[in-house]
């Protein structure tokens, strides 16, 4: 039972959609941000936390909070601002957004922290599985980029194996391969998609995100889509 790593990035992620890169059964995607990292006031490191220390103490902000206490305009510009930190302004143009950058930095208060970027979100993990087992799923299937593909019992994961799953660029699903979610490099965000024509499946976690029409690419910010947000931090 093995999947191959999959990330629907196409030849023109500014123009290639998203929906007509999937594979052929799957229908309906989003794109999930991970959350900035607020450790409680009693938590003191000269390092950033680890994803044990995030897992265990770690809140989640949402990019909407961000947003409002930077005064930027929108969650895109939140998105800009994020891909600038991660590659310190050297990605494609459209990411090229230091100022953007430095309105959210100026508002870092202590123990917040901007995303992970490369793995999924300690802070998202528990609700990825409890999507991933929403229509009786006991497997969960992975494919890590570099280290291969695996499978983990759904309901014994333990902290170490979520900590697995959170530990690089890889794509994880459920055995009966419905629903599907997978990172990459240089993203502080995850790729979730799945072969119901709808995305309710998301309702009852703590995701935030942006919901793909259509002609939606994976560079959206200047795009068509429909933000949401399960988190309301």
């Amino acid at each position: 039972m093995t999947i191959e790593f999959f990330y629907p990035i196409g030849k023109e992620p500014e123009k290639d959609p998203v929906i007509e890169l999937l594979p052929k059964e799957y229908c309906s995607a989003s794109i999930i941000f991970y959350p900035f990292i607020k450790m409680p006031d009693s938590w003191v490191s000269a390092d950033a936390p680890t994803n044990k220390e995030i897992y265990k103490s770690g809140s989640p902000i949402s990019w909407r909070e961000i947003q409002r206490r930077s005064n930027l305009n929108s969650i895109s510009e939140v998105s800009k601002a994020v891909i600038a930190y991660l590659t310190g302004g050297l990605a494609r143009g459209i990411y090229q957004r230091l100022d953007l950058f430095n309105k959210i930095n100026e508002n870092i208060e202590p123990n917040l922290f901007f995303p992970n970027e490369d793995e999924y979100s300690m802070l998202l993990i528990d609700d990825m599985l409890k999507v991933l087992g929403s229509k009786g799923a006991k497997k969960v299937l992975y494919n890590k980029l570099i280290e291969g593909s695996g499978v983990f019992e759904l309901n014994k994961l333990t902290t170490e194996q979520k900590l697995y799953l959170c530990s690089g660029p890889m794509i994880i699903m459920d055995e009966y391969r419905d629903f599907s979610f997978t990172c990459y490099f240089d993203q502080a965000s995850m790729v979730f998609f799945t072969k119901e024509d709808n995305l309710d499946c998301l309702k009852e976690t703590k995701f935030e995100g942006v919901f793909l029409e259509k002609e939606t690419p994976l560079i959206w910010e200047n795009h068509q889509c429909t933000y949401f947000n399960y988190n309301r931090t």
